[in-house]
């Protein structure tokens, strides 16, 4: 089954270089796991001045082991986490598809 995480993130402008950073760490380990990763950058900040950003994962799920790209990424999604925590809607949202 294939499985698609979509997180909302907003990040200080004085973060968005270090959060670049943490992301390309994400989407190797994600790549390496078998997954997909991508992130689009809002073209306008937030209300508070912070950039927006959403990021999505797509991965197939093995059945045996439904937890594996939770794992293989968990240490890239923990410094993201560190840098500008996922907003409440959407975290871990995920979607099945054939």
């Amino acid at each position: 089954m294939r499985r698609l995480r979509i997180r909302e993130r907003t990040v200080p402008i004085d973060d968005v270089a270090m959060y670049g950073s943490a992301w390309t760490s994400l989407q190797r380990a994600a790549q390496a796991a078998g997954a997909r990763a991508w992130v689009f950058r809002a073209t306008e900040p937030d209300e508070t001045g912070m950039s927006r950003f959403i990021e999505f994962v797509e991965w197939l799920s093995d059945e045996n082991d439904p937890s594996a790209l939770h794992r293989a990424i968990a240490a890239a999604d923990a410094n993201l986490k560190n840098i500008a925590a996922a907003s409440d809607r959407g975290t871990w949202e995920e979607w099945t598809g054939s």
